[in-house]
């Protein structure tokens, strides 16, 4: 036991290693246009920037897909706050 848990122990694993490909799935153009006709007909929903609404859409997506809690998005996916503020509100 000793032996295999040396040869596991071996090389430092990072988790991005192991990042399944949910995680790395992309909000397709297609799909972002339709969302994006959703939500500006949507009361009570504000589009200012489509391109900040994009990104938080793509984090919020991340999010139900890897069923995380907010602190652990990815940086490349925007602040953890200012993602669920922007959600939130």
């Amino acid at each position: 036991m000793t032996r295999h848990w040396a040869l596991l122990t071996e090389r430092k694993v990072e988790f991005s290693d192991f990042e399944p490909s949910w995680k790395k799935a992309k909000l397709s153009d297609g799909g972002w246009v339709h969302l994006i006709g959703r939500l500006k007909k949507t009361p009570g929903i504000r589009v200012t920037c489509e391109a900040t609404c994009r990104g938080v859409a793509q984090a919020v997506l991340w999010i139900l897909g890897a069923g995380a809690q907010w602190r652990l998005l990815p940086d490349r996916l925007g602040h953890w706050n200012s993602v669920f503020k922007c959600f939130a509100s």
